[in-house]
């Protein structure tokens, strides 16, 4: 009992020291973190990504410019850090289910697995799946929103030595058809579709630059 007690407790902490949401400005940010440790520039509509720490959870949040509202966060990535600088060729620890829990609950609305999807639907990938009492939703916006945060996760943590890093997103649940879940880095994504295809132009051009940094300079021939 005493143990649940405190996994409940550990969960609540993570909750309330973690939860940068999706929507929030950069100014909410810094207000609930300080200033962020790391800040990369943004390309496109991406305006700026943060990362921020706090009580060994890191937080990364991807702000995006929507027509007609301010920047906010369209992409927030929990993970842990890892124990100590030894540590850092090896995973660090995982983000507990109840731990998961409570980072969905600092977003309104209601949740729903993505194991509730009927299985005649769950193969057809190309039609609108309703999931009642939640607005319809497409398999197809919620991939794109996978594929954008698979791409972030390449851009930000791209050393490929570190396999763990490289796990496709695995679906969570969803929040109707426009807040999605997954998890990856061990850890917590959630994502908003509006902000999915800015995210994913960010980081194809993060990852283009980083690749054509590391090309060697070609050497000029003369005399030849």
């Amino acid at each position: 009992m005493k143990r649940q007690a405190w996994i409940v407790v550990c969960a609540l902490v993570l909750a309330s020291s973690a939860e940068a949401r999706l929507g929030e400005t950069v100014e909410e940010c810094q207000r609930r973190y300080g200033a962020a440790v790391t800040n990369y520039p943004g390309h496109g509509n991406v305006d700026t990504v943060a990362v921020y720490v706090k009580d060994g959870i890191c937080v990364v949040a991807i702000f995006t410019k929507r027509a007609g509202v301010d920047t906010r966060a369209s992409m927030v990535i929990y993970s842990r850090l890892h124990p100590d600088a030894r540590g850092l060729l090896a995973p660090p620890p995982e983000i507990t289910e109840k731990e998961q829990a409570a980072l969905l609950d600092t977003v309104s609305g209601r949740w729903k697995d993505y194991d509730d999807t009927p299985p005649r639907l769950a193969a057809r990938p190309s039609k609108v799946v309703p999931l009642l009492p939640q607005p319809t939703i497409t398999v197809r916006h919620r991939d794109a929103t996978a594929e954008a945060l698979n791409k972030a996760v390449e851009a930000l943590y791209a050393p490929p030595a570190l396999s763990w890093i490289r796990t496709p997103p695995k679906n969570i649940a969803h929040n109707g058809p426009k807040l999605f879940a997954f998890r990856i880095l061990r850890g917590v994504a959630i994502c908003s579709q509006d902000g999915a295809e800015a995210v994913r132009a960010w980081a194809e051009r993060v990852i283009s630059e980083t690749a054509a940094a590391r090309k060697p300079p070609e050497g000029k021939l003369s005399g030849f």
